[in-house]
C-alpha cells in the first residue's frame, strides 16, 4: 500500500496543473508621434495652456511646461491657472521617458477609428488626426483625441462623449515654443 501511495504521489507531483491562460495584449495602433518626434517637438520651455470643462462644472485651466529634457526623458510641470491665465496653487513636476510619453497615445486597434479632419481651435484652424476610442464594455462612451500633425506633443483637443453627448472637453488654448537660439 505504501508503494502505491508513493507511486501516486510521484505521478501527481509530475503532473503540474496547466498554467492559466494569459490574455494576449491587444494590438495597439502606432502613436501619432513617435518618441523621436516628441523629443524634437517638445523642447525645454515649450508650454501648453488648456481649458477643461465637464458638464455641470465651471471650466478649469492648466499650463503644462517642459522644464527639463535629456536624450532619455523630460519633465513636465503642471500649474493650475485662473481664468485670466495667472498661476494658482503649487506646480507639480512629473518626469516621463520619451517612450512612455509616446505610449500615452497608443490605442487598441480593435476599438479605435482614425480619421483626418480640420478643427477650429483658439490657435486657428488645424488639420488633425482624430482618434475615436470606444472602450470595450461601454458602448455608450467614446474618448476622442485630436492630434495636429504639425504640433508633435499632446492632443490639441480631447472629448469624452456619453450616449452621444459631450460630457468633458480638454482644449489647448495656447501653445508656445521657445525661440531658437543661434
Amino acid at each position: 500500500m505504501r508503494a502505491v501511495l508513493l507511486s501516486l504521489a510521484l505521478v501527481f507531483a509530475a503532473c503540474k496543473p496547466a498554467p492559466p491562460e494569459v490574455a494576449a495584449a491587444p494590438e495597439l495602433l502606432p502613436a501619432p508621434f513617435d518618441a523621436a518626434a516628441l523629443q524634437a517637438g517638445l523642447p525645454v520651455g515649450a508650454t501648453f495652456d488648456y481649458r477643461m470643462a465637464a458638464t455641470g462644472a465651471e471650466p478649469t485651466f492648466e499650463r503644462w511646461e517642459v522644464v527639463a529634457a535629456s536624450d532619455a526623458e523630460l519633465t513636465i510641470r503642471t500649474t493650475a491657472l485662473d481664468p485670466s491665465g495667472a498661476p494658482t496653487g503649487t506646480p507639480s513636476d512629473e518626469p516621463y521617458t520619451w517612450p512612455a510619453l509616446e505610449s500615452h497615445a497608443r490605442f487598441p486597434a480593435a476599438v479605435t477609428v482614425i480619421r483626418e479632419d480640420e478643427l477650429i481651435t483658439p490657435m486657428g484652424t488645424l488639420p488633425v488626426k482624430v482618434y475615436v476610442v470606444e472602450p470595450p464594455g461601454d458602448e455608450a462612451r467614446a474618448d476622442i483625441f485630436y492630434f495636429a500633425p504639425s504640433m508633435p506633443g499632446p492632443p490639441v483637443r480631447m472629448e469624452t462623449e456619453v450616449a452621444g453627448a459631450v460630457v468633458f472637453t480638454m482644449e489647448m488654448i495656447r501653445r508656445t515654443l521657445p525661440s531658437v537660439q543661434k
